[in-house]
């Protein structure tokens, strides 16, 4: 925009006003950015008022009559929603050569907050989360159900043409109402599971996903994994399938388990079946704050089979040391198994 001398008599040493005005109306301010401009803002008085002579310049140069073709009744209902707003105060004024700059700073806040707004809403919808040891059910507004297992954080995303959840890490059975028109979809690391109705567990790990149905069908989709692959044969798991996937959504063989037991958690118990120790320590410390570790490398030839209570640490500290040369050391924080002989 060429520089007139009336703007050059506007334009002082506000680089900064400047800058926040070029941000704010970009597609991609963040809420940490959001936050710091409302702290630049409440800083000093003159802020306010610098940024507003910056909105009036961008304004000289066309951008307001963009947004009064498509903003004219949202701006104007935004100004005066906005009136008790301290940043805004400048807006008031009735001059006839303010209302285009007015307008300008109205609809760049108004433009940026709310597509910030739903463009977190869209990221994050609504959270659900259990503790160590804790499990809980969570009914949606169609009728299906999450059960989240321990240590778990997932969110909801519902519209008019998904179901989406995003599941960050743990474990949860989904029980999905059908809806042909909406597909059910759980994010988890690089891949998508994709549903109607049907039930089937996502557990998210550090190093790959595991996804078990219980019910129905589902499809694992993602790019990386169509990599090499007909595009009809998209990995599709019916009852009792198992798969793995990794970071790199690197996909494993399709196995067939006894989902029956894969769900036991959901009774409060767990299955062990010819597990090593260091193995059946690792799936009971996800349901305990005081962990248990094997001592000694060589305690891992004794494997564990057979179906135990969660959370009862007590009585399946007891029963290994009943089964097994083996003893546990006990602290607040941990109980350590070491070989019986070495402690005689």
């Amino acid at each position: 925009m060429a520089m007139t001398t009336d703007t050059r008599n506007i334009i002082r040493p506000v680089s900064q006003a400047a800058q926040w005005v070029e941000k704010i109306n970009s597609d991609d301010v963040s809420l940490d950015e959001m936050t710091l401009f409302q702290k630049w803002i409440d800083e000093d008085p003159q802020n306010e008022k610098d940024y507003a002579d910056c909105c009036r310049i961008w304004a000289i140069g066309g951008n307001v009559d963009y947004w009064s073709d498509y903003y004219g009744s949202e701006i104007n209902s935004f100004r005066e929603d906005a009136q008790d707003r301290s940043f805004l105060s400048s807006l008031k004024s009735p001059d006839r050569n303010g209302n285009i700059w007015k307008y300008a700073v109205a609809a760049s806040i108004m433009i940026v907050f709310s597509l910030f707004f739903i463009q977190t809403m869209d990221n994050l919808g609504q959270s659900y989360v259990t503790r160590t040891g804790e499990q809980r059910i969570v009914t949606l507004e169609d009728g299906s159900k999450i059960h989240l297992n321990t240590a778990t954080e997932l969110s909801v995303n519902y519209s008019d043409d998904k179901r989406r959840i995003t599941l960050l890490t743990g474990e949860a059975l989904f029980d999905v109402e059908s809806d042909p028109d909406r597909p059910f979809e759980v994010m988890a690391g690089p891949g998508i599971v994709r549903a109607v109705g049907t039930v089937f567990i996502v557990r998210a790990e550090a190093e790959h996903v595991i996804v078990t149905v219980s019910e129905g069908k589902v499809e694992i989709v993602q790019d990386s994994f169509l990599i090499g692959r007909a595009k009809n044969k998209i990995p599709k798991l019916g009852v009792g399938e198992r798969l793995y996937y990794g970071k790199e959504g690197i996909l494993s063989a399709i196995k067939t388990v006894d989902h029956h037991t894969s769900s036991l958690w959901l009774q409060g118990k767990i299955n062990f079946s010819g597990l090593s120790l260091s193995e059946a320590f690792s799936e009971m410390n996800r349901y305990s704050t005081k962990k248990l570790i094997v001592g000694d490398e060589s305690l891992n030839r004794f494997l564990i089979s057979g179906i135990f209570q969660i959370g009862d640490i007590n009585s399946f500290v007891k029963g290994l040391e009943e089964i097994f040369p083996i003893k546990a050391i006990m602290s607040p924080e941990k109980i350590i198994f070491v070989s019986r002989n070495d402690q005689e």
